[in-house]
């Protein structure tokens, strides 16, 4: 599978698994080996706790702030660069609501 991405846009990939494996971990080693895959609502936190991770971040990422104003010196025109960070050029904030409706998905199954 190809991903197309700008900027930090693959992170709204990395973000879920690596909080999905970090509760994976620490609930096995709190409640016991096979914890995490047996019960039904694990999943649905790690991806609902991913979401809102997702959202700060890329309203932190694609936030104006960090846009860069440039000035044309032959027409005093300025330019604004805005660095976007997408994935399959979607907003990366707007990924937490894919995120969050496959949790709600997994948790309704």
């Amino acid at each position: 599978m190809f991903f197309i991405w700008k900027g930090y846009g693959i992170l709204a990939i990395g973000v879920p698994i690596f909080i999905s494996l970090m509760l994976n971990l620490i609930f096995n080693f709190i409640f016991g080996n096979n914890f995490y895959e047996t019960t039904s609502w694990t999943a649905p936190l790690a991806l609902t706790i991913s979401a809102v991770f997702v959202y700060l971040l890329g309203v932190e990422f694609n936030h104006e702030k960090h846009n860069r104003i440039v000035i044309d010196k032959k027409t005093e025109e300025e330019i604004v660069l805005k660095e976007n960070h997408t994935l399959f050029f979607i907003p990366f904030q707007y990924w937490s609501i894919v995120i969050f409706a496959l949790a709600i998905y997994i948790l309704i199954k």
